[in-house]
């Protein structure tokens, strides 16, 4: 997933530092991290639907019951 357009914008600026970009890893809930102090870290189901283009209903199914909307 090609997120350059973010690096330099907000934590972001982080990635423009090479050594502190290579800190990458994936945290214990398979979330992308970069940074010890939790700065940075991208939600693993917020980019596969980037990915995908699929929306949160997609993905978790009782998003889908109306009667939940509503309450």
């Amino acid at each position: 997933m090609d997120l350059s357009d973010l690096v330099g914008k907000g934590v972001f600026v982080a990635w423009k530092e090479y050594e502190r970009f290579l800190k990458v890893r994936v945290g214990p809930h398979g979330e992308v991290l970069w940074d010890d102090e939790g700065e940075i870290d991208l939600c693993p189901d917020a980019l596969y639907m980037k990915v995908t283009g699929k929306k949160p209903e997609d993905l978790f199914p009782k998003l889908k019951d109306t009667s939940l909307q509503h309450a």
